[in-house]
């Protein structure tokens, strides 16, 4: 194994990114929650998270992370129209020497769409990936 002897790992995947609405209407303020892993044997402090809309940053939050452990944080996201990406970007900068940097990152594409509520009434949802 290529593991260095006392290293973080800080993980993300699609499934740590999660919403408290799978299905919100257009300009509705959701919270997004992440929930950050620390693979590795060494604990890190003043981690940068930086969660993205369609590449650009819309807030960042700084928090530590024990051995073989994980830390959840979040912010909150106001729904726009049209596809959408969402990412999340652990340690964007590479402050944080790690055993693996290749699991930094992770995202997610929603969709909000017109719904016809009825025929004078039309009401976007959203659509997430399945995952």
């Amino acid at each position: 194994s290529n593991q260095l002897l006392g290293a973080a790992d800080l993980s993300v995947n699609i499934t740590d990114i999660t919403f408290n609405n799978s299905n919100p209407i257009e300009n509705e303020e959701i919270m997004v929650n992440a929930t950050i892993h620390n693979l590795g044997d060494l604990a890190t402090t003043n981690v940068k998270v930086q969660f993205l809309e369609n590449g650009t940053e819309i807030m960042n939050k700084t928090i530590n992370i024990n051995v073989f452990s994980f830390n959840n944080t979040h912010v909150n996201w106001t729904v726009k129209i049209g596809p959408r990406n969402f990412e999340v970007k652990v340690d964007p900068d590479n402050l944080i020497s790690e055993s693996s940097e290749i699991n930094n990152n992770a995202s997610k594409n929603n969709s909000i769409n017109a719904r016809k509520l009825n025929k004078d009434t039309f009401k976007p949802v959203a659509t997430w990936d399945n995952s």
